[in-house]
Protein backbone atom coordinates (compact mmCIF):
# COMPACT_ATOMS: atom_id res chain seq x y z
CA UNK A 1 0.00 0.00 0.00
CA UNK A 2 2.75 2.38 0.88
CA UNK A 3 4.43 1.75 -2.47
CA UNK A 4 1.17 2.39 -4.36
CA UNK A 5 0.60 5.58 -2.44
CA UNK A 6 4.12 6.73 -3.24
CA UNK A 7 3.61 6.03 -6.93
CA UNK A 8 0.38 8.07 -6.92
CA UNK A 9 2.11 11.08 -5.35
CA UNK A 10 4.95 10.94 -7.88
CA UNK A 11 2.44 10.72 -10.77
CA UNK A 12 0.57 13.79 -9.54
CA UNK A 13 3.79 15.76 -9.28
CA UNK A 14 4.78 14.78 -12.83
CA UNK A 15 1.37 15.80 -14.21
CA UNK A 16 1.63 19.16 -12.41
CA UNK A 17 5.03 19.83 -13.91
CA UNK A 18 3.77 19.00 -17.41
CA UNK A 19 0.77 21.39 -17.09
CA UNK A 20 2.87 24.28 -15.75
CA UNK A 21 3.81 26.70 -18.62
CA UNK A 22 7.26 28.09 -19.02
CA UNK A 23 7.39 31.82 -18.12
CA UNK A 24 7.40 34.10 -21.22
CA UNK A 25 10.65 35.99 -21.60
CA UNK A 26 9.99 39.66 -22.55
CA UNK A 27 12.82 41.97 -23.56
CA UNK A 28 13.26 45.34 -21.89
CA UNK A 29 12.73 46.95 -25.32
CA UNK A 30 9.25 45.36 -25.61
CA UNK A 31 8.29 46.37 -22.08
CA UNK A 32 9.14 50.06 -22.54
CA UNK A 33 8.43 50.51 -26.28
CA UNK A 34 4.88 51.80 -25.86
CA UNK A 35 5.83 54.03 -22.92
CA UNK A 36 8.77 55.56 -24.79
CA UNK A 37 6.53 56.42 -27.76
CA UNK A 38 4.29 58.49 -25.53
CA UNK A 39 7.02 60.40 -23.75
CA UNK A 40 7.41 64.11 -24.71
CA UNK A 41 10.47 65.15 -26.68
CA UNK A 42 12.27 67.97 -24.85
CA UNK A 43 14.71 69.28 -27.43
CA UNK A 44 14.81 72.94 -26.43
CA UNK A 45 15.54 74.90 -23.30
CA UNK A 46 12.79 76.81 -21.53
CA UNK A 47 12.15 80.33 -22.79
CA UNK A 48 12.74 83.44 -20.70
CA UNK A 49 10.78 85.71 -23.07
CA UNK A 50 7.62 87.29 -21.65
CA UNK A 51 4.74 88.55 -23.83
CA UNK A 52 4.00 91.09 -25.14
CA UNK A 53 7.37 91.13 -26.88
CA UNK A 54 8.82 93.54 -29.43
CA UNK A 55 11.37 91.64 -31.53
CA UNK A 56 14.68 93.38 -32.22
CA UNK A 57 16.63 90.12 -31.89
CA UNK A 58 19.46 91.45 -34.06
CA UNK A 59 20.28 94.26 -31.62
CA UNK A 60 19.26 92.64 -28.33
CA UNK A 61 22.09 92.30 -25.84
CA UNK A 62 19.96 90.24 -23.44
CA UNK A 63 19.09 87.31 -25.69
CA UNK A 64 21.71 84.61 -26.19
CA UNK A 65 21.13 81.65 -28.54
CA UNK A 66 21.12 78.05 -27.36
CA UNK A 67 22.58 75.15 -29.34
CA UNK A 68 20.96 71.95 -30.58
CA UNK A 69 23.17 69.23 -32.10
CA UNK A 70 20.66 66.53 -33.03
CA UNK A 71 17.14 65.18 -32.60
CA UNK A 72 15.23 67.62 -34.84
CA UNK A 73 14.08 66.34 -38.21
CA UNK A 74 14.63 68.92 -40.93
CA UNK A 75 17.10 71.05 -38.95
CA UNK A 76 19.74 70.80 -41.70
CA UNK A 77 17.87 73.44 -43.71
CA UNK A 78 18.52 76.01 -40.96
CA UNK A 79 22.07 75.20 -39.79
CA UNK A 80 23.95 76.93 -42.58
CA UNK A 81 26.13 73.88 -43.15
CA UNK A 82 27.12 73.50 -39.49
CA UNK A 83 26.50 70.39 -37.41
CA UNK A 84 24.39 72.28 -34.87
CA UNK A 85 21.39 74.61 -34.77
CA UNK A 86 21.43 77.99 -33.05
CA UNK A 87 18.03 78.94 -31.66
CA UNK A 88 16.16 81.29 -29.35
CA UNK A 89 13.29 79.52 -27.54
CA UNK A 90 9.85 81.11 -27.27
CA UNK A 91 7.14 79.90 -24.88
CA UNK A 92 5.38 76.70 -25.99
CA UNK A 93 1.94 76.69 -27.58
CA UNK A 94 0.26 73.74 -25.86
CA UNK A 95 2.37 70.80 -27.14
CA UNK A 96 4.09 72.79 -29.90
CA UNK A 97 7.65 74.07 -29.45
CA UNK A 98 8.38 77.50 -30.93
CA UNK A 99 11.91 78.74 -31.66
CA UNK A 100 13.60 81.50 -33.65
CA UNK A 101 16.67 80.58 -35.70
CA UNK A 102 19.18 82.79 -37.56
CA UNK A 103 19.11 81.95 -41.28
CA UNK A 104 21.73 83.72 -43.37
CA UNK A 105 21.15 84.32 -47.06
CA UNK A 106 22.75 86.33 -49.85
CA UNK A 107 21.94 90.01 -49.64
CA UNK A 108 20.79 89.84 -46.02
CA UNK A 109 22.52 91.73 -43.24
CA UNK A 110 20.61 89.48 -40.83
CA UNK A 111 17.62 87.18 -41.09
CA UNK A 112 15.59 85.34 -38.42
CA UNK A 113 12.98 82.66 -39.04
CA UNK A 114 10.38 81.38 -36.59
CA UNK A 115 9.94 77.58 -36.53
CA UNK A 116 7.15 75.53 -35.00
CA UNK A 117 8.13 72.02 -33.91
CA UNK A 118 5.76 69.16 -33.10
CA UNK A 119 7.56 66.40 -31.18
CA UNK A 120 10.80 66.18 -33.17
CA UNK A 121 9.86 67.63 -36.59
CA UNK A 122 9.67 71.13 -38.05
CA UNK A 123 6.06 71.89 -39.01
CA UNK A 124 6.04 75.52 -40.22
CA UNK A 125 8.34 78.47 -40.76
CA UNK A 126 7.88 82.23 -40.96
CA UNK A 127 10.42 84.98 -41.62
CA UNK A 128 9.94 87.47 -38.79
CA UNK A 129 12.99 89.76 -38.72
CA UNK A 130 15.47 90.70 -41.43
CA UNK A 131 17.31 93.44 -43.25
CA UNK A 132 18.34 93.01 -46.85
CA UNK A 133 19.91 94.97 -49.69
CA UNK A 134 19.33 93.99 -53.31
CA UNK A 135 21.07 97.06 -54.68
CA UNK A 136 22.10 100.53 -53.53
CA UNK A 137 18.57 101.79 -54.16
CA UNK A 138 16.56 98.66 -53.38
CA UNK A 139 16.41 97.66 -49.73
CA UNK A 140 13.99 96.23 -47.21
CA UNK A 141 13.38 95.02 -43.69
CA UNK A 142 11.01 92.81 -41.71
CA UNK A 143 10.18 93.30 -38.02
CA UNK A 144 7.73 91.69 -35.60
CA UNK A 145 6.03 91.83 -32.25
CA UNK A 146 3.97 89.31 -30.27
CA UNK A 147 0.97 90.29 -28.15
CA UNK A 148 -0.20 88.67 -24.92
CA UNK A 149 -2.47 86.30 -26.89
CA UNK A 150 0.53 84.91 -28.82
CA UNK A 151 -0.45 86.59 -32.08
CA UNK A 152 2.36 87.77 -34.37
CA UNK A 153 2.31 91.13 -36.14
CA UNK A 154 4.78 91.24 -39.02
CA UNK A 155 5.75 94.55 -40.64
CA UNK A 156 7.56 94.49 -44.00
CA UNK A 157 9.13 97.65 -45.43
CA UNK A 158 10.36 97.74 -49.01
CA UNK A 159 12.39 100.65 -50.36
CA UNK A 160 12.92 101.61 -53.97
CA UNK A 161 15.01 104.76 -54.18
CA UNK A 162 13.30 107.45 -52.06
CA UNK A 163 10.01 105.55 -51.90
CA UNK A 164 9.00 103.13 -49.13
CA UNK A 165 5.86 101.03 -48.85
CA UNK A 166 4.69 99.12 -45.80
CA UNK A 167 2.90 95.78 -45.47
CA UNK A 168 1.29 94.41 -42.32
CA UNK A 169 0.29 90.79 -41.63
CA UNK A 170 -0.92 88.97 -38.53
CA UNK A 171 -0.45 85.30 -37.66
CA UNK A 172 -1.31 82.76 -34.98
CA UNK A 173 -0.11 79.22 -34.24
CA UNK A 174 -2.65 76.40 -34.37
CA UNK A 175 -2.53 73.34 -32.03
CA UNK A 176 -1.12 71.21 -34.88
CA UNK A 177 1.83 73.60 -35.25
CA UNK A 178 0.64 75.24 -38.47
CA UNK A 179 1.12 79.00 -38.74
CA UNK A 180 -2.17 80.60 -39.77
CA UNK A 181 -2.61 84.06 -41.31
CA UNK A 182 -5.25 86.25 -39.68
CA UNK A 183 -7.42 88.85 -41.37
CA UNK A 184 -6.21 92.42 -40.92
CA UNK A 185 -8.60 94.63 -38.99
CA UNK A 186 -9.22 98.14 -40.26
CA UNK A 187 -9.77 100.20 -37.14
CA UNK A 188 -9.86 103.55 -38.91
CA UNK A 189 -7.48 106.40 -38.24
CA UNK A 190 -7.90 108.22 -34.94
CA UNK A 191 -8.09 111.90 -35.82
CA UNK A 192 -7.17 112.82 -32.25
CA UNK A 193 -3.64 111.64 -32.95
CA UNK A 194 -3.01 114.47 -35.40
CA UNK A 195 -2.97 118.21 -35.06
CA UNK A 196 -5.21 120.31 -37.25
CA UNK A 197 -4.34 120.68 -40.91
CA UNK A 198 -1.49 123.14 -41.37
CA UNK A 199 -2.42 126.43 -43.04
CA UNK A 200 0.20 126.59 -45.78
CA UNK A 201 0.50 128.44 -49.06
CA UNK A 202 1.37 126.10 -51.90
CA UNK A 203 3.63 125.27 -53.54
CA UNK A 204 5.98 124.48 -50.68
CA UNK A 205 9.59 123.37 -51.20
CA UNK A 206 12.82 122.52 -49.40
CA UNK A 207 13.51 126.18 -48.63
CA UNK A 208 10.35 126.32 -46.50
CA UNK A 209 11.30 123.50 -44.11
CA UNK A 210 13.11 125.66 -41.57
CA UNK A 211 10.16 128.07 -41.25
CA UNK A 212 7.44 125.47 -40.64
CA UNK A 213 5.97 125.00 -37.16
CA UNK A 214 6.18 121.32 -36.24
CA UNK A 215 4.25 119.43 -33.56
CA UNK A 216 5.61 116.61 -31.42
CA UNK A 217 4.01 113.26 -32.24
CA UNK A 218 2.92 111.63 -28.98
CA UNK A 219 0.42 108.95 -30.07
CA UNK A 220 1.47 105.37 -29.34
CA UNK A 221 -1.11 103.51 -31.42
CA UNK A 222 -0.18 104.47 -34.99
CA UNK A 223 1.59 101.43 -36.42
CA UNK A 224 4.82 102.19 -38.27
CA UNK A 225 5.47 105.70 -36.96
CA UNK A 226 8.39 104.46 -34.86
CA UNK A 227 10.36 104.09 -38.11
CA UNK A 228 10.59 107.89 -38.26
CA UNK A 229 11.66 108.41 -34.67
CA UNK A 230 14.87 110.30 -34.01
CA UNK A 231 16.15 110.16 -30.42
CA UNK A 232 12.63 108.99 -29.41
CA UNK A 233 11.09 112.10 -30.94
CA UNK A 234 8.99 112.68 -34.07
CA UNK A 235 8.38 116.19 -35.38
CA UNK A 236 5.58 116.59 -37.91
CA UNK A 237 2.87 118.72 -39.46
CA UNK A 238 -0.37 117.47 -41.02
CA UNK A 239 -0.65 118.56 -44.63
CA UNK A 240 -3.97 116.99 -45.65
CA UNK A 241 -6.86 114.71 -44.71
CA UNK A 242 -8.60 113.09 -47.71
CA UNK A 243 -12.16 111.87 -48.24
CA UNK A 244 -10.86 108.30 -47.91
CA UNK A 245 -9.71 109.02 -44.35
CA UNK A 246 -6.06 109.16 -45.39
CA UNK A 247 -3.65 111.59 -43.73
CA UNK A 248 -0.55 113.15 -45.28
CA UNK A 249 2.15 114.07 -42.76
CA UNK A 250 5.40 115.93 -43.29
CA UNK A 251 7.92 114.46 -40.84
CA UNK A 252 11.19 116.25 -40.16
CA UNK A 253 14.11 114.32 -38.61
CA UNK A 254 17.47 115.59 -37.42
CA UNK A 255 19.57 112.74 -36.07
CA UNK A 256 23.06 113.95 -35.30
CA UNK A 257 24.77 114.95 -38.54
CA UNK A 258 21.99 113.53 -40.71
CA UNK A 259 18.74 115.39 -41.45
CA UNK A 260 15.86 114.40 -43.69
CA UNK A 261 12.18 115.05 -44.33
CA UNK A 262 9.60 112.46 -45.35
CA UNK A 263 6.08 112.69 -46.66
CA UNK A 264 4.27 109.98 -44.67
CA UNK A 265 0.84 108.57 -45.57
CA UNK A 266 -1.38 107.06 -42.85
CA UNK A 267 -4.49 104.95 -43.41
CA UNK A 268 -6.43 102.76 -40.95
CA UNK A 269 -4.07 103.90 -38.20
CA UNK A 270 -1.05 102.48 -40.04
CA UNK A 271 1.75 104.01 -42.09
CA UNK A 272 1.18 102.62 -45.58
CA UNK A 273 3.89 104.48 -47.49
CA UNK A 274 6.46 107.26 -47.31
CA UNK A 275 8.65 109.29 -49.63
CA UNK A 276 11.92 110.94 -48.63
CA UNK A 277 11.54 114.43 -50.08
CA UNK A 278 14.56 116.23 -48.60
CA UNK A 279 17.93 114.78 -47.61
CA UNK A 280 21.67 115.17 -48.05
CA UNK A 281 24.47 112.67 -47.50
CA UNK A 282 28.15 113.45 -48.08
CA UNK A 283 31.46 111.67 -47.73
CA UNK A 284 34.98 113.06 -48.10
CA UNK A 285 36.72 116.36 -47.38
CA UNK A 286 35.56 119.89 -48.21
CA UNK A 287 37.16 120.12 -51.64
CA UNK A 288 36.75 116.55 -52.81
CA UNK A 289 33.49 115.18 -51.48
CA UNK A 290 30.91 112.76 -52.83
CA UNK A 291 27.23 112.74 -52.01
CA UNK A 292 23.55 112.72 -52.90
CA UNK A 293 21.00 115.46 -52.36
CA UNK A 294 17.21 115.41 -52.61
CA UNK A 295 15.04 118.53 -52.74
CA UNK A 296 11.30 118.83 -53.36
CA UNK A 297 8.30 120.90 -54.33
CA UNK A 298 4.68 120.05 -53.44
CA UNK A 299 1.87 121.78 -55.34
CA UNK A 300 -1.66 122.46 -54.11
CA UNK A 301 -3.00 119.31 -55.86
CA UNK A 302 -0.29 117.25 -54.13
CA UNK A 303 1.92 116.65 -57.07
CA UNK A 304 5.33 115.91 -55.54
CA UNK A 305 8.34 116.91 -57.59
CA UNK A 306 11.77 115.64 -56.55
CA UNK A 307 15.18 116.75 -57.75
CA UNK A 308 17.87 114.12 -57.13
CA UNK A 309 21.44 115.42 -57.39
CA UNK A 310 24.59 113.31 -57.41
CA UNK A 311 27.87 115.01 -56.49
CA UNK A 312 31.33 113.65 -57.33
CA UNK A 313 34.61 115.25 -56.37
CA UNK A 314 32.79 118.34 -55.13
CA UNK A 315 30.91 118.94 -58.38
CA UNK A 316 27.43 118.13 -59.62
CA UNK A 317 27.71 114.93 -61.66
CA UNK A 318 24.05 114.39 -62.52
CA UNK A 319 20.55 115.72 -61.83
CA UNK A 320 17.42 113.57 -62.06
CA UNK A 321 13.81 114.70 -61.72
CA UNK A 322 10.95 112.51 -60.49
CA UNK A 323 7.23 113.24 -60.11
CA UNK A 324 4.84 111.37 -57.78
CA UNK A 325 1.15 111.39 -56.97
CA UNK A 326 -0.64 109.62 -54.11
CA UNK A 327 -3.47 107.24 -55.05
CA UNK A 328 -6.67 106.65 -53.08
CA UNK A 329 -5.09 103.73 -51.17
CA UNK A 330 -2.29 105.93 -49.90
CA UNK A 331 0.54 104.69 -52.12
CA UNK A 332 2.90 106.85 -54.14
CA UNK A 333 2.67 106.42 -57.91
CA UNK A 334 5.55 107.57 -60.05
CA UNK A 335 4.41 109.64 -63.05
Amino acid sequence: MKSLYGLAVISLLLIGCQNKKEPEVVSAHDVFEEEVDTLPVNLFTESTIVFPYNGNIAVSAKLKPDTLYSGLKGMEKYTGGKDYLLYYPLPDVENVDVVIVPTKSDGYKYRYTLLTVLRDSVVSELEIESEFTKSQKQKGSVSFDINKDYQFSITSINQQGNYQWFEYKNYTIEPNGKIKALANKNSGTKASCFAKIADLKYPINSDDLSSLHYSSFTCKNVVGMNNFSCFNSINYITLAHTENDVYYLLVNSECGDYASSDLVVIKNNKVVSSLTIDSAEYDGDDDNYWGDETTFEITDDFTIKLELTTIKRGKVASVKNEIYRINSDGYFVKQ
